[in-house]
């Protein structure tokens, strides 16, 4: 991305997989980066981005989603589907995605994407296109599609210009020799009117799945893959203000703190005081619909819960501001329990259960279910976070090894460790021989352990 576009942009990153997020996390993640270790079926966001990008996830198999769950669409056309509805009336998908989208996606769903998105382009790539990365043959397509201002009536819609339609390659579409035909075959028509844009020879291919549509590249196929993404692109089609003006009428409202998003749901208090809530799919909702009285409560939770999390950042770190945290959270509980009783009782855990950091909320007191009383958690007394407390020197060699080197569980040092450990013990009876010979042994040793354990 262009470094003046980036700065202006707001990225929004997901990945099912806890560690490919962290590693995300630590290359991309700023403020305005969000890396996020979630499915795309999690995100609650419709109408919301300008752009989504995305390597399509293969399978046969289904998410829950309540928006989509009734056309019944594997993991790879949910996705796409999925991404049409993110983006602004107007916003581009670009995704890569196997040929099932375009070849094998049933009407329904073809019918669903054409309906709200138009293709503005596609490139069918040839086979083993991705086999030095992703160790696959499949045959895979890339995909650009631009979400429609206005949903077509699927019942009207012209048959003749629907990206269901499916034709046999002609024999007359080839290219430098390649023929396009296949004898009984036949491919989304979106090819066969753009053969260019085909990068190898259409072919049948047998493997244990059958006999399946198959793309012998072309030898200058990357040649051919960039020539399009530089020239062969449509027109451009984006226009950023009428995007920003057709979403002016989504929800603006969110958690300032940015302690509640679509994987944190729960109460928080916008801009303006308000208190609001964030539901399993990332939607703002007001609270007016509830008595006041109901409401009081769940502000005066919140306050507390948010103190909580301010003092715990804050004993974890050590900082300065722990102990006037800490007589905030007291006064804040001893005010709330003596007007609306304490955080347990029945009804405070009915109003509050919503929220994700409702455990925390309850963690705070210690709670007589029997004789409906409580008292307080040491956290109003004193830090409840501990410290690692790594030593920097030891008392022996056997001391250091233990501190450095933990054994196996058959008793050994494992590999990586002992290597260091051996260089270690050597380091130390070098020092230990300079010291027979005039040295002096306890300080040079300790010296010798000290800096290993800092290293």
């Amino acid at each position: 991305m262009p470094e003046d576009l980036r700065q202006i942009s707001r990225v929004v990153m997901v990945d099912n997989d806890q560690l490919t997020s962290e590693i995300a996390a630590q290359l991309y993640a700023d403020r305005q980066t969000m890396v996020h270790p979630v499915g795309i079926e999690k995100m609650g966001y419709t109408d919301a981005f300008d752009l989504v990008i995305g390597n399509v996830p293969f399978g046969n198999y289904r998410v829950s989603d309540k928006r989509l769950d009734r056309l019944k669409l594997n993991i790879h056309n949910y996705f796409v589907a999925k991404s049409i509805d993110m983006v602004r009336p107007g916003g581009l998908v670009a995704v890569i995605t196997s040929t099932a989208t375009l070849e094998n996606g049933t009407e329904a769903f073809l019918k669903y994407v054409h309906a709200r998105a138009e293709l503005k382009m596609a490139v069918r790539l040839p086979t083993g296109a991705f086999g030095r990365l992703g160790g696959t043959d499949v045959v895979a397509d890339i995909l650009i599609l631009q979400r429609r201002h206005r949903v077509l009536d699927e019942e009207v819609m012209d048959p003749e210009s629907g990206i269901w339609r499916k034709s046999g390659p002609k024999r007359e579409a080839c290219e430098n020799g390649f023929p396009y035909w296949i004898p009984g075959g036949a491919v989304n028509a979106h090819f066969v009117e753009h053969p260019e844009r085909v990068l190898g020879k259409f072919d049948r291919k047998s493997n244990r799945w059958g006999t399946q549509l198959s793309v012998t590249p072309h030898g200058d196929w990357v040649k051919r893959l960039d020539a399009l993404a530089t020239t062969g692109m449509p027109a451009p089609c984006f226009d950023a203000e009428l995007n920003v003006e057709a979403s002016q009428s989504g929800d603006p409202r969110r958690d300032p703190s940015g302690t509640k998003s679509f994987v944190a749901q729960g109460f928080f208090f916008d801009e303006d005081g308000e208190l609001l809530q964030m539901d399993e799919g990332a939607k703002v909702q007001s609270l007016q619909n509830l008595p006041a009285a109901s409401v009081k409560r769940m502000e005066g939770m919140t306050r507390i819960r948010d103190c909580a999390l301010k003092l715990l950042e804050a004993d974890s770190s050590k900082a300065s501001n722990a102990q006037a945290l800490r007589a905030q959270l007291n006064g804040l509980y001893d005010g709330f329990v003596q007007q609306y009783g304490h955080l347990m009782s029945a009804v405070n855990r009915r109003l509050y259960r919503a929220d994700s950091h409702a455990p925390l909320l309850w963690s705070l007191e210690i709670y007589d279910d029997e004789q409906e009383t409580a008292v307080k958690s040491d956290i109003f007394k004193a830090s409840t976070v501990s410290h690692a407390v790594l030593a920097d020197r030891a008392q022996s060699l056997d001391d250091a090894i233990g501190r450095a080197a933990p054994l196996t569980d058959d008793g050994q040092v494992g590999f990586a460790e002992r290597v260091v450990t051996d260089q270690l013990i050597l380091g130390v009876r070098q020092r230990q021989q300079a010291f027979a010979l005039g040295g002096e042994q306890d300080r040079t040793a300790g010296h010798a352990v000290s800096f290993f354990l800092k290293t």
